[in-house]
C-alpha cells in the first residue's frame, strides 16, 4: 500500500472521534536531537517529540529509531518495577516522576509507528501497533475515554483485509464508535491512503489547592 503524506501530517480523516493528541500547544516546539541530552526521567518525552519532528520532516529512519526506543520503554509500564508504578500514579508531581506519558500520549507513539510500518509495506506490524495503541487507551485511569479511537479499529480492519484476512469485527467496532458517522467500506483495490493531522489534543494542567491533582482539558478541532 502506498501513501501520499503531504508534510507527513498524520492522524486523520474524520474518523477520530475518541481521544486524540497532537504536539502540546503550551510547550516549546520540539528540538530535534534534544533526546540525546535530557535527564533519564524525561527521555521518553523527548523521544516522542523528536520522533514526531523527524517524521514530519520526512526523516523516517530517525523517526522509527526514536519511536522504537520510546515504545521499548513504555512497554514496561505494566511491569512490577518502582519507576513504572510511579509513572502510573496520576498524583505524583510531574517534576518527580519518570515520564512515560498518559494513555493518549502512549497511544500516539504506537499510532505513528504503525503508520511508518505500513509505509514500509508491513501491514502486519502496523496492525500490531494499532492494537497495542487500543490496549494502552484501555488503561485510561478514569475510563472516560476507553479504547474509543475510531481510526485505530478502522485501520486494524483495513490491515487485516490487506493481509487477506477478515476485518469485519474491527470495522464493526469502528462504526459503533463513530456515533452515526458513516465510515467508508474497505476497498481492496485502493492502494493510497492520505493522512491529515488537524486540531489540538488534550492538555494537562495542575489542579487542587497545592497543584497536586492532574487534570485534562479536552482537545478541539474545527473539523467534525
Amino acid at each position: 500500500m502506498k501513501f501520499s503524506l503531504p508534510s507527513i501530517a498524520l492522524s486523520a480523516l474524520v474518523l477520530v472521534t475518541g481521544c486524540a493528541t497532537t504536539e502540546p500547544t503550551t510547550s516549546h516546539a520540539p528540538v530535534v536531537g534534544a533526546a540525546q541530552s535530557v535527564p533519564a526521567k524525561d527521555l521518553v518525552l523527548w523521544e516522542y517529540r523528536d520522533g514526531v519532528s523527524h517524521l514530519r520532516k520526512g526523516e523516517f529512519a530517525d523517526a522509527k529509531r526514536l519511536l522504537d526506543e520510546a515504545i521499548t520503554t513504555i512497554s514496561g509500564i505494566r511491569a512490577n518495577d518502582k519507576n513504572a508504578k510511579k509513572a502510573r500514579g496520576y498524583f505524583h508531581k510531574e517534576s518527580k516522576k519518570t515520564f512515560l506519558g498518559e494513555p493518549y500520549e502512549r497511544v500516539m507513539a504506537y499510532f505513528y509507528r504503525g503508520i511508518l510500518y505500513w509505509m514500509d509495506g508491513e501491514p502486519d506490524n502496523a496492525r500490531a501497533c494499532f492494537r497495542s495503541a487500543q490496549l494502552e487507551d484501555s488503561d485510561a485511569e478514569e475510563h472516560t475515554f476507553k479504547s474509543d479511537y475510531v481510526l485505530l479499529d478502522y485501520l486494524d480492519g483495513l490491515a487485516s483485509v490487506k493481509l487477506s484476512q477478515d476485518g469485519a469485527d474491527a470495522y464493526k467496532r469502528a462504526c459503533e464508535l463513530a456515533k452515526g458517522l458513516k465510515l467508508p467500506p474497505y476497498d481492496t483495490q485502493a492502494n493510497v491512503l492520505v493522512f491529515v493531522e488537524f486540531g489540538n489534543g488534550p492538555e494537562k494542567y495542575a489542579a487542587g489547592e497545592y497543584g497536586e491533582e492532574l487534570r485534562f482539558r479536552d482537545g478541539h478541532s474545527v473539523v467534525h
